[in-house]
């Protein structure tokens, strides 16, 4: 039997042919990427360090990437990858289109504070605006990626020094932070120098007698810091427990503090934040007295600044 061969013609191609197929294959393989599968966040500077399968149609210049929630086959996950960008005026937030296609704008302007929660691997960013809470899950091995981000948010809701530090050491009340707490605020890389004022409740082990046996609890500790140009709120309270394991970090510019009281029926520090929004510290009997004083010496200082 004769066997037959199949002969492959060639063609003459013209000069510049081959890089514009080259061209041609790169676009179809940017147009097949799927971020999905992505497995760790990462800080993006350029556009095209930007996931091809997100439609980012305007510019920006700092933006983070949030992946999806590793799960086992066959099951959900809670959260899709995400996108995060900063321009000069807004916050954007884009879901991943074949997951929830949808696009969060949030002006500068419009947000009170915002929080992290950092719970072993189950972590949050939260920002709270007057009419709207917006909430960005992720993983705990990409709390790097995002401080990097949080951090350059601040500076950008941060309007400077309101105000005018003239002690060497910082006000404390309540009680003295205990370590826990002190390695938080290094974590969030709070500068000793730049405290005004502290407030501290500490920890307290509760016990309730039952009938054969004595049942043992804790209480959280929570702590408001003022500095030169922020408000810092730190917990570790996870729904009405106590965390060993993690805390809860609120933060908001000194600009969108209206108020700091005592509130006598819930026995609790109240901070009044732009659009009716607040944070409440629960604050011990023996301690009212040192709440009482924390409020009139930040009163002071909110007052100093608004007259400058």
């Amino acid at each position: 039997m004769r066997s037959q061969r199949r002969v492959r013609k060639s063609s003459t191609r013209l000069p510049g042919s081959a890089s514009e197929s080259d061209q041609l294959v790169d676009r179809i393989a940017q147009q097949t990427v799927d971020s999905r599968p992505y497995a760790f966040a990462y800080v993006i500077r350029e556009r095209s360090q930007l996931p091809a399968d997100f439609p980012v149609d305007e510019d920006f210049e700092w933006a983070l990437f949030l992946p999806q929630e590793l799960v086992p086959r066959f099951e959900q996950p809670r959260y899709v990858p995400r996108l995060l960008l900063l321009n000069s005026d807004d916050l954007i937030v884009y879901s991943h289109p074949k997951c929830a296609p949808s696009k969060t704008r949030i002006p500068f302007i419009q947000i009170s504070h915002i929080e992290v929660e950092k719970f072993l691997t189950s972590c949050s960013l939260i920002i709270f605006t007057p009419g709207r809470v917006v909430h960005l899950p992720f993983h705990g091995r990409d709390q790097k990626y995002v401080a990097t981000f949080v951090q350059e948010l601040k500076h950008r809701l941060c309007q400077g020094d309101c105000v005018r530090k003239s002690i060497s050491r910082p006000e404390e009340f309540g009680r003295a932070y205990d370590y826990k707490f002190e390695q938080i605020e290094k974590l969030l890389d709070i500068s000793p120098a730049a405290v005004v004022a502290r407030f501290f409740v500490p920890p307290r082990q509760l016990v309730k007698s039952r009938l054969f046996w004595d049942e043992s609890s804790w209480s959280s500790g929570a702590e408001i810091i003022l500095t030169a140009s922020e408000l810092h709120s730190f917990s570790d309270d996870k729904d009405g427990y106590r965390q060993l394991y993690g805390f809860r970090a609120s933060w908001a510019p000194l600009q969108n503090v209206t108020g700091i009281r005592w509130a006598e029926m819930q026995q609790s520090l109240i901070v009044q934040l732009l659009g009716d929004l607040s944070l409440k510290l629960p604050v011990r009997e023996e301690l009212r007295g040192e709440a009482r004083k924390f409020v009139e010496f930040c009163s002071g200082c909110l007052l100093a600044r608004s007259r400058t």
